[in-house]
């Protein structure tokens, strides 16, 4: 064989190695692990259905037959992981001790957009409170990953570290809610490591210790720039709509000029008065659950027209108690990462949902969930002129002050 054949045979198995490698690399890729292109992120959650993500509060949505799936930032590796504690829950029927299961997976929203959902069951304990979370039996197909459980019973939790996700689990107890000044502690600590590490003369540690604190701001960064469902589009003027199931609507305090449309079937479109990022929110309340309904009762479903109009579709699922309404619907999507809760007694209840908390002149959607809209008094328009000028001005002498 002469060299050239030597050469192009040597080429070739180096192709086919590094082939095979990246094939290996992705047959084998972690559950939960984020695919090429996604977003790293870390979730907390527990039993009860709370969840954090990258700091940002967010509600898992229940699923019939137990368990808890909370929507990924991105599309993940599908698989399970199954966490176990065997010296506290291993029984004659439970030999291994198996406490819970994480089944990751990608779906299809709405919207078209496929995302990651994690699916968190926790087997039944006797001796611990019916949460959400809980199933008789948790399946799961292999091959499966297996972590354990720590901390005492009562208190424990689990972490599992996939790529550039990180999955914090509280298996007994409620996920802790963040104050903001965790944030600003949490960075300010990171620094303080970091210098204290230079002042060491362990170089390299402080350069990783600062990647790690731009990291952290920059993934704050990229989830408050994906903003919710109803937002304002940049550049375009906020508004607070109120609106019921009757197809009644006031558009800052007043009458609403723009078009209500009453869909065949069920369901009400409001013409919004610009553009709004699109996607789903659920609307849930306590007093709609029951064995066939995890709390469900209404949709609001952001999209735009081909005249850049933004477009609020509100479902309500028919309930036997109430009197037909014009926004009744059978059934809609229930997959979403986003819900808000209604507040107020059965029969007078609403709900407040406000997509954009961080911009002052942004979008705000008052819904009356049950009952009639009221209709504002004439001074009622006034003040919410006003209220709506005092907004203005916080919003442009903020803006003054970030230019100075």
């Amino acid at each position: 064989m002469n060299t050239i054949a030597i050469r192009s045979l040597a080429i070739g198995i180096s192709i086919l190695s590094v082939l095979a490698f990246g094939s290996a690399r992705t047959a084998f890729a972690q559950p939960g692990t984020p695919l090429a292109g996604s977003p790293g992120f870390t979730l907390s959650f527990d039993e009860k259905g709370s969840g954090i993500v990258n700091g940002v509060p967010y509600a898992g949505l229940p699923v019939g037959g137990g368990g808890i799936q909370f929507l990924l930032p991105g599309q993940i590796s599908p698989g399970f992981v199954l966490i176990t504690n065997p010296s506290v829950d291993s029984t004659v029927s439970n030999p291994n001790g198996d406490t819970d299961l994480l089944t990751f997976s990608n779906q299809t929203i709405a919207s078209g957009q496929t995302v990651g959902v994690m699916l968190f069951q926790s087997l039944i304990d006797d001796a611990d409170d019916i949460a959400p979370a809980d199933t008789s039996v948790l399946n799961y197909l292999q091959p499966v990953i297996t972590i354990l459980e720590t901390g005492p019973e009562g208190n424990n939790s689990f972490q599992w570290i996939a790529g550039s996700a990180i999955y914090n689990g509280i298996s007994d107890g409620v996920l802790p809610s963040p104050e903001p000044s965790t944030f600003v502690m949490g960075g300010m600590g990171l620094l303080s490591l970091a210098a204290l590490a230079y002042r060491r003369r362990l170089a390299r540690f402080a350069v990783a210790s600062l990647l790690f604190v731009s990291m952290a701001f920059g993934t704050a960064t990229v989830a408050h720039a994906q903003l919710a469902p109803g937002s304002s589009i940049s550049g375009t003027v906020g508004f607070t709509f109120a609106f019921d199931e009757q197809g009644n609507s006031l558009l800052n305090g007043g009458p609403n000029p723009n078009t209500v449309f009453l869909m065949p079937g069920g369901g009400i479109q409001f013409t919004l008065p610009g553009p709004v990022i699109p996607g789903d929110v659920l609307v849930r309340g306590l007093s709609d659950v029951n064995p066939g309904n995890n709390g469900i009762s209404d949709l609001l479903s952001f999209s735009n027209n081909t005249a850049n109009q933004g477009i609020l579709t509100y479902l309500s699922l028919i309930d036997d108690a109430n009197d037909t309404d014009a926004a009744d619907h059978p059934n809609f999507n229930t997959v979403t990462p986003y819900s808000v809760n209604e507040v107020g007694p059965e029969g007078a209840n609403g709900f407040q949902w406000i997509p954009d908390p961080a911009n002052l002149s942004g979008a705000i959607y008052n819904g009356v969930s049950d009952g009639v809209l009221p209709s504002p008094e004439p001074s009622t328009f006034i003040l919410g002129g006003l209220g709506l000028l005092s907004l203005a001005a916080v919003a442009y002498r903020r803006r003054l002050a970030r230019t100075r």
